[in-house]
């Protein structure tokens, strides 16, 4: 079946509404069962990243057949970052959710074959047909976490229905790491808010069929401008 790769930036979203666990908990909950029949392996994780206070926020993941879904949150900037990899008959059901959802009118969808400016950060997807196992793809997730210094915050979520078919997400302090194969394909992505060494990802991946660079955060504050909301939220308590 073919796969798509949906990608939301979304701003000036209700901050009570995204600070919460318990939304977290009712936004994957819904689109588990609405979407995707409640045959996904779900997890949601407070977090901080960065070098000031409002770089924190919550993630929550959901892990099925050759698919995932991921949405990371900052609540204190008012945005709102999800992916999903999954198949293609499932792609507007997912944006009309998430636009039904955040109710946003400052968002965009990122296709995964345009490369834009983005300060958020970026991703590195790769395919391969070069499908050497389970477990050389678990490994293969550990070597990225050391060659590019990215921060594990949750244990690595896998499905395995062979040595060829298989699913793994690591979330990350800097994003995500997630792997899909399928029998014949193998689909890589790096998302990192953080910036990464492409060449050292694709140095542990023979056989790349094909490698693109999509930035995140058109509309995302730039570092000073962050450090400005840091300063602002301090002198308000």
């Amino acid at each position: 079946m073919k796969k798509t790769h949906v990608m939301y930036d979304g701003y000036a979203i209700n901050n009570d509404l995204i600070s919460k666990d318990k939304f977290m908990y009712d936004f994957l909950g819904q689109t588990n069962k609405t979407i995707f029949n409640n045959q996904c392996l779900q997890t949601i994780v407070p977090y901080f990243n960065g070098k000031v206070k409002v770089m924190g926020g919550v993630s929550g993941m959901l892990l099925g057949d050759n698919m995932h879904f991921t949405c990371h949150t900052f609540s204190y900037l008012n945005c709102v970052f999800i992916d999903y990899f999954g198949d293609e008959k499932n792609g507007d059901a997912v944006k009309f959710l998430i636009d039904d959802t955040f109710k946003t009118q400052d968002y965009s969808y990122c296709d995964d074959n345009e490369n834009k400016k983005g300060n958020f950060g970026k991703h590195l997807i790769i395919t391969t047909n070069n499908i050497k196992g389970f477990i050389f793809y678990q490994n293969q997730i550990k070597n990225i976490l050391r060659d590019i210094e990215m921060t594990p915050i949750h244990s690595l979520l896998s499905r395995r229905v062979d040595e060829e078919t298989f699913d793994l997400l690591q979330l990350i302090a800097e994003s995500h790491i997630s792997i899909h194969a399928n029998g014949q394909i193998a689909y890589i992505d790096v998302f990192s808010c953080k910036d990464f060494d492409e060449q050292k990802v694709m140095n542990l991946f023979p056989k790349i069929l094909d490698a693109k660079i999509v930035n995140r955060g058109i509309s995302f504050p730039t570092e000073d401008e962050i450090i400005e909301k840091e300063k602002a939220l301090i002198k308000s308590l």
